[in-house]
Protein backbone atom coordinates (compact mmCIF):
# COMPACT_ATOMS: atom_id res chain seq x y z
CA UNK A 1 0.00 0.00 0.00
CA UNK A 2 1.29 3.42 -0.94
CA UNK A 3 -0.25 6.85 -0.70
CA UNK A 4 1.52 8.28 -3.73
CA UNK A 5 4.67 8.10 -5.80
CA UNK A 6 7.47 10.35 -7.01
CA UNK A 7 9.24 9.19 -10.16
CA UNK A 8 12.50 10.78 -11.29
CA UNK A 9 13.98 10.16 -14.73
CA UNK A 10 11.53 7.31 -15.22
CA UNK A 11 10.56 6.10 -18.66
CA UNK A 12 9.79 3.06 -20.74
CA UNK A 13 13.28 1.95 -21.81
CA UNK A 14 12.34 0.60 -25.26
CA UNK A 15 15.05 2.08 -27.52
CA UNK A 16 12.51 2.65 -30.29
CA UNK A 17 11.54 5.83 -28.39
CA UNK A 18 15.06 7.29 -28.65
CA UNK A 19 16.15 9.56 -31.52
CA UNK A 20 17.68 7.50 -34.35
CA UNK A 21 21.37 8.46 -33.78
CA UNK A 22 21.10 7.62 -30.07
CA UNK A 23 19.17 4.44 -30.83
CA UNK A 24 21.93 3.20 -33.14
CA UNK A 25 24.69 4.05 -30.67
CA UNK A 26 22.84 2.44 -27.74
CA UNK A 27 22.03 -0.66 -29.79
CA UNK A 28 25.75 -1.21 -30.43
CA UNK A 29 26.62 -0.52 -26.79
CA UNK A 30 23.89 -2.72 -25.32
CA UNK A 31 24.06 -5.49 -27.90
CA UNK A 32 27.82 -5.70 -28.33
CA UNK A 33 29.91 -3.78 -25.79
CA UNK A 34 27.85 -4.55 -22.68
CA UNK A 35 28.00 -8.35 -23.08
CA UNK A 36 31.76 -8.17 -23.73
CA UNK A 37 32.37 -5.97 -20.67
CA UNK A 38 30.22 -8.08 -18.35
CA UNK A 39 31.93 -11.26 -19.60
CA UNK A 40 35.34 -9.71 -18.95
CA UNK A 41 34.65 -8.12 -15.57
CA UNK A 42 31.88 -10.36 -14.30
CA UNK A 43 29.73 -7.23 -13.76
CA UNK A 44 29.04 -3.89 -15.47
CA UNK A 45 31.26 -1.13 -14.03
CA UNK A 46 29.28 2.03 -13.30
CA UNK A 47 32.25 4.08 -14.49
CA UNK A 48 31.27 3.41 -18.10
CA UNK A 49 28.37 5.83 -17.67
CA UNK A 50 25.53 3.98 -15.96
CA UNK A 51 26.17 5.45 -12.52
CA UNK A 52 26.62 2.40 -10.31
CA UNK A 53 28.16 -1.03 -10.78
CA UNK A 54 25.52 -3.53 -11.89
CA UNK A 55 25.64 -7.29 -11.42
CA UNK A 56 26.18 -9.15 -14.70
CA UNK A 57 22.69 -10.70 -14.81
CA UNK A 58 20.96 -7.38 -14.03
CA UNK A 59 22.95 -5.53 -16.70
CA UNK A 60 22.28 -8.20 -19.31
CA UNK A 61 18.56 -8.33 -18.53
CA UNK A 62 18.35 -4.52 -18.71
CA UNK A 63 20.13 -4.55 -22.10
CA UNK A 64 17.83 -7.28 -23.38
CA UNK A 65 14.76 -5.31 -22.29
CA UNK A 66 16.04 -2.09 -23.92
CA UNK A 67 16.58 -3.93 -27.20
CA UNK A 68 13.09 -5.51 -27.09
CA UNK A 69 9.99 -3.75 -28.39
CA UNK A 70 7.87 -2.96 -25.34
CA UNK A 71 10.83 -3.07 -22.93
CA UNK A 72 10.07 -5.41 -20.00
CA UNK A 73 6.33 -5.47 -20.71
CA UNK A 74 6.78 -8.40 -23.09
CA UNK A 75 8.66 -10.45 -20.48
CA UNK A 76 6.12 -9.58 -17.77
CA UNK A 77 2.63 -9.50 -19.33
CA UNK A 78 0.89 -8.57 -16.05
CA UNK A 79 2.99 -5.39 -15.77
CA UNK A 80 0.79 -3.44 -18.20
CA UNK A 81 -2.31 -4.19 -16.07
CA UNK A 82 -0.49 -3.32 -12.86
CA UNK A 83 0.60 0.05 -14.25
CA UNK A 84 -2.97 0.76 -15.40
CA UNK A 85 -4.36 -0.23 -11.99
CA UNK A 86 -2.08 2.13 -10.04
CA UNK A 87 -4.36 5.00 -9.00
CA UNK A 88 -2.34 6.99 -6.47
CA UNK A 89 -1.20 10.60 -6.92
CA UNK A 90 2.07 10.57 -8.82
CA UNK A 91 4.60 13.33 -9.37
CA UNK A 92 6.88 12.52 -12.30
CA UNK A 93 10.03 14.51 -13.04
CA UNK A 94 11.77 14.42 -16.39
CA UNK A 95 14.72 16.59 -17.38
CA UNK A 96 15.04 18.17 -20.79
CA UNK A 97 18.73 17.19 -20.89
CA UNK A 98 18.29 13.57 -19.74
CA UNK A 99 19.81 11.27 -22.40
CA UNK A 100 18.53 8.21 -20.52
CA UNK A 101 14.90 9.37 -20.62
CA UNK A 102 13.91 11.12 -23.85
CA UNK A 103 10.49 12.71 -23.94
CA UNK A 104 8.77 9.99 -26.04
CA UNK A 105 9.94 7.28 -23.61
CA UNK A 106 8.62 9.33 -20.66
CA UNK A 107 5.30 9.79 -22.50
CA UNK A 108 5.00 6.02 -22.96
CA UNK A 109 5.41 5.44 -19.23
CA UNK A 110 2.83 8.14 -18.45
CA UNK A 111 0.39 6.46 -20.84
CA UNK A 112 0.78 3.20 -18.88
CA UNK A 113 -0.14 5.01 -15.65
CA UNK A 114 -3.63 5.66 -17.00
CA UNK A 115 -5.45 5.59 -13.63
CA UNK A 116 -2.99 7.70 -11.64
CA UNK A 117 -3.64 11.39 -10.98
CA UNK A 118 -0.36 12.39 -12.60
CA UNK A 119 1.59 15.64 -12.42
CA UNK A 120 4.47 15.76 -14.92
CA UNK A 121 7.20 18.30 -14.22
CA UNK A 122 9.46 18.69 -17.28
CA UNK A 123 12.49 20.49 -15.87
CA UNK A 124 14.69 22.70 -18.03
CA UNK A 125 18.06 23.27 -16.32
CA UNK A 126 18.28 26.97 -17.21
CA UNK A 127 15.00 27.59 -15.37
CA UNK A 128 16.80 26.55 -12.18
CA UNK A 129 19.89 28.58 -13.03
CA UNK A 130 22.06 25.55 -13.81
CA UNK A 131 23.66 24.30 -17.02
CA UNK A 132 22.77 20.64 -16.62
CA UNK A 133 20.76 18.18 -14.55
CA UNK A 134 20.79 15.04 -16.71
CA UNK A 135 19.55 11.66 -15.54
CA UNK A 136 21.26 11.56 -12.14
CA UNK A 137 21.55 15.26 -11.22
CA UNK A 138 18.19 15.54 -9.45
CA UNK A 139 19.71 13.74 -6.46
CA UNK A 140 22.58 16.19 -5.99
CA UNK A 141 22.43 18.48 -2.94
CA UNK A 142 22.40 21.64 -5.07
CA UNK A 143 18.71 20.96 -5.73
CA UNK A 144 17.74 20.86 -2.04
CA UNK A 145 15.97 24.22 -2.21
CA UNK A 146 14.31 23.67 -5.57
CA UNK A 147 13.46 20.17 -6.76
CA UNK A 148 13.71 18.48 -3.38
CA UNK A 149 11.51 21.18 -1.83
CA UNK A 150 8.80 20.44 -4.41
CA UNK A 151 8.95 16.76 -3.49
CA UNK A 152 8.58 17.67 0.22
CA UNK A 153 5.52 19.81 -0.66
CA UNK A 154 4.05 16.90 -2.60
CA UNK A 155 4.53 14.56 0.38
CA UNK A 156 3.13 17.20 2.76
CA UNK A 157 0.02 17.43 0.57
CA UNK A 158 -0.37 13.63 0.59
CA UNK A 159 -0.01 13.50 4.37
CA UNK A 160 -2.66 16.24 4.64
CA UNK A 161 -4.99 14.11 2.52
CA UNK A 162 -4.81 16.20 -0.65
CA UNK A 163 -4.71 14.17 -3.84
CA UNK A 164 -3.22 16.73 -6.20
CA UNK A 165 0.10 18.50 -6.32
CA UNK A 166 -0.11 22.18 -5.34
CA UNK A 167 2.91 24.03 -6.69
CA UNK A 168 4.09 26.78 -4.37
CA UNK A 169 6.61 29.52 -4.64
CA UNK A 170 9.56 29.57 -2.33
CA UNK A 171 9.50 32.38 0.23
CA UNK A 172 10.84 35.56 -1.30
CA UNK A 173 14.15 36.63 0.27
CA UNK A 174 12.65 39.94 1.42
CA UNK A 175 9.90 38.23 3.43
CA UNK A 176 11.35 38.24 6.93
CA UNK A 177 10.38 35.84 9.68
CA UNK A 178 10.93 36.28 13.44
CA UNK A 179 14.37 34.68 13.30
CA UNK A 180 15.50 37.12 10.57
CA UNK A 181 14.29 40.10 12.64
CA UNK A 182 16.03 38.80 15.77
CA UNK A 183 19.29 38.37 13.88
CA UNK A 184 19.03 41.91 12.48
CA UNK A 185 18.33 43.38 15.93
CA UNK A 186 21.27 41.48 17.45
CA UNK A 187 23.71 42.57 14.71
CA UNK A 188 26.67 44.50 16.15
CA UNK A 189 25.60 44.09 19.79
CA UNK A 190 27.93 41.28 20.71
Amino acid sequence: EVTGAVLVGSQLGDLSFWPLPDRLKLSVLLGGLLPAVTRGFGYLPGAIGVGEDLPKGVAEEWARWCLTRGYFLEAHPVARRRFARFDKPTLLYSMSDDDFAPEPAVAQLMALLSSAPLEHRRVIPSELGVEAIGHFGFFRPRFTDTLWREVRWFFDDLIDGQRGFRPRRARAPWNLDDEDVALDLAYGRA
